[in-house]
């Protein structure tokens, strides 16, 4: 009998890159960041919360600022506590000047190029409290590892 056709393949979402913000005390948070050329100046985080021992943590409070110049939006966290081969997540959302983007004619760039005019990086001030083997943590770092461009609307 003949074969029903295959189903077409579904269209896979591209990985999106991940950022380590903070890696102490066995607990690893990763940044990753997604931006719609729809939203310019939206760059949407997803933070990913794991431990790399058996020992989970506790309490996890997780506190984020930005410059004055952006906005934040935070949404709950999934859950306090970080067990060992979870994974915990918190998703938020900074909103940043747009960058203008202009072609240079200027003759010490080739024109192809673009320069990114009042271009804002997207720069966070972490700050981090816990509990892991029964000690209290708290932490602050400051995290500026995304790429430049984010908030010009490219993606």
């Amino acid at each position: 009998p003949p074969q029903p056709p295959a189903p077409a393949p579904q269209p896979t979402a591209p990985k999106l890159p991940s950022y380590t913000a903070y890696d102490r005390n066995d607990l690893l948070i990763s940044l990753t960041p997604q931006t719609s050329p729809a939203k310019p100046g939206v760059v949407n985080i997803l933070a990913r919360f794991q431990v790399k021992n058996g020992t989970p943590v506790t309490g996890l409070n997780f506190q984020v600022a930005v410059p004055k110049t952006q906005q934040l939006q935070m949404l709950p966290m999934s859950h306090p506590d970080v067990n060992p081969g979870k994974t915990e997540t918190q998703q938020m959302r900074v909103m940043a000047p747009v960058g203008v983007s202009i072609s240079s004619s200027c003759r010490h760039f080739h024109r192809t190029h673009e320069i990114f005019v009042g271009q804002s990086s997207i720069r966070l001030r972490l700050r981090i409290s816990y509990s892991v083997a029964g000690r209290a943590v708290q932490d602050q770092v400051d995290f500026s590892g995304f790429p430049p461009g984010l908030t010009s609307g490219s993606s």
